[in-house]
């Protein structure tokens, strides 16, 4: 049995079926069903460790395994109303992400009115016409409706899980093996922000899937320029476009690399061509539809992010200075640990854009004591931990240069820099608390973990990094699992 190429897909398929109805009909007791999903896991490990597989092929399936489990147990305790982004009530409201995955329910067809006037029926539509038709389907299983509505989860805990394998895939194909890829590997499956999206049931969890495809296809396209890597490339922006807009950043790289790939091959005319027509049959269309009928129907700007009003605690833009924004770091600000927006009786919002970076990597935008106060020492050892592993990991960007191709450089450096670049001019277009999250800059994670990755495959002495990741993961598990208590 080969682990790379036959299993990994058919395992994520079937574990995420076994969730399904442990999701549905798990009751009140989550720690009966967290013994069950421990022991259905458990057996399946025993079952695939027992194949001729290699020892680094049984750590990978370890590693994901975990990962896959504590996404699991999240999405378990963690109600569909709790810690979202714009999603608002599948009970009550038509607006926000619930909203619009119950319009598409009841109506079965895009919005026919102008998308600003409902809040967040301006986004592309794809995540919201799969939840919807996942939701259509629960039903005719005979789920209630309001367990259809946190059954979404499943899908935002299959597409956090695929995230774990594309990053595996990313750095196999970057030529990782062994300790870089296994701690790298590590890093990611255990990451809290990917625990956060699997309960996320915005359009956000998606667009990463997109993100994380794009860029390994770019890799993998470089590498081997053939119609099927180009295809899947071009779906992946495309389909990505549809689900949020910001996938587009990552774009601009992969077409730096189709023009390298054009300037270093001889007979490009023939060879590369019409790749790049099918390409751009695929892509345009798929992913500027949306924007174009928007703009065409209803005269939506190309584009359009709704303002957010300066008449609330959370606006920063005539309180603090550029300086304030980059490098205030006041004692209060870690103090209170988790991100302050200025109301509920605080005496400051978190303005330091790199600081709530930061914090929003490991907490999201969250006061997780709100929900266990015993919480907050593990977050305080996951915050400082994650500080180390983002400093190695900035560094390991620097080393790996000498390691990679130009097309690979160009895939990995150039979306960092447009993507942190757009996010910091973001902050100041918008200057409030929420436009600091770590959500909108998330790519940056899969070049920092590379980066890492490069660290360990160097062999220098790692010691330090090392104990930072088994610190990392540990308080990263203990966080998780107290908030659920």
């Amino acid at each position: 049995m080969s682990l790379n190429k036959k299993f990994l897909w058919p395992a994520l398929i079937l574990l995420t079926l076994i969730a399904w109805p442990i999701v549905t009909y798990q009751g009140t007791s989550v720690v009966l069903v967290s013994v069950i999903g421990f022991s259905l896991l458990t057996i399946w490990l025993c079952s695939m460790l027992s194949q001729n597989i290699s020892d680094e092929d049984r750590w990978v399936l370890l590693i994901l395994a975990a990962g896959f489990l504590l996404k699991l147990l999240y999405i378990i305790y963690t109600n569909v109303g709790i810690r979202q982004h714009d999603v608002h009530s599948f009970a009550e409201d038509v607006n926000g992400h619930a909203g619009y995955i119950k319009y598409l329910l009841a109506n079965g067809h895009l919005p026919d009115f102008d998308p600003r006037e409902q809040f967040q029926f301006y986004h592309p539509p794809v995540h919201h016409i799969i939840s919807a038709l996942w939701v259509k389907l629960n039903l005719a299983l005979g789920v209630a409706q309001e367990v259809c509505w946190e059954n979404i989860q499943i899908l935002t805990l299959l597409y956090s899980s695929i995230c774990m394998i594309l990053m595996y895939r990313m750095l196999q194909e970057l030529g990782f093996t062994g300790k870089a890829l296994l701690m790298g590997l590590t890093v990611f499956c255990f990451h809290p922000y990917f625990m956060f999206l699997a309960g996320s049931v915005n359009n956000d969890t998606l667009s990463v899937v997109f993100m994380m495809l794009t860029m390994l296809y770019t890799l993998r396209w470089a590498k081997k320029p053939t119609f099927k890597n180009i295809i899947i490339l071009a779906l992946a922006i495309g389909l990505g476009m549809s689900t949020k807009l910001s996938v587009a950043y990552l774009a601009p790289a992969t077409a730096l690399v189709f023009l390298y790939k054009l300037l270093t091959t001889k007979g490009w005319v023939k060879a590369l061509l019409p790749q790049f027509v099918v390409f751009a049959i695929i892509c345009v269309p798929l992913g500027v539809w949306w924007h174009v009928r928007c703009l065409v129907l209803f005269g939506l700007p190309l584009g359009y992010v709704p303002a957010i009003t300066k008449n609330t605690y959370q606006y920063l833009g005539d309180t603090y200075s550029v300086w304030e924004r980059f490098f205030d770091l006041s004692r209060e600000q870690f103090e209170y640990l988790y991100i302050s927006f200025g109301g509920e009786g605080t005496t400051y919002a978190d303005h330091n854009i790199l600081l709530t970076l930061l914090k929003s990597a490991v907490f999201e935008e969250q006061t997780l004591t709100r929900y266990n106060p015993l919480v907050k020492p593990a977050s305080y050892v996951l915050f400082f931990s994650n500080l180390v592993l983002v400093g190695y990991s900035l560094w390991g960007m620097v080393r790996s240069r000498k390691r990679l191709d130009y097309p690979q450089q160009i895939t990995l450096y150039i979306t960092y820099a447009i993507v942190f670049v757009s996010f910091i001019i973001f902050c100041f277009g918008f200057p409030h608390v929420c436009t600091q999250s770590y959500r909108y800059i998330t790519p940056t994670l899969f070049v920092g973990i590379i980066g890492l990755a490069s660290l360990w495959e160097s062999g220098k002495k790692t010691r330090i990094l090392d104990s930072a990741v088994i610190i990392f993961c540990i308080a990263s598990t203990a966080q998780f699992l107290l908030l659920g208590l």
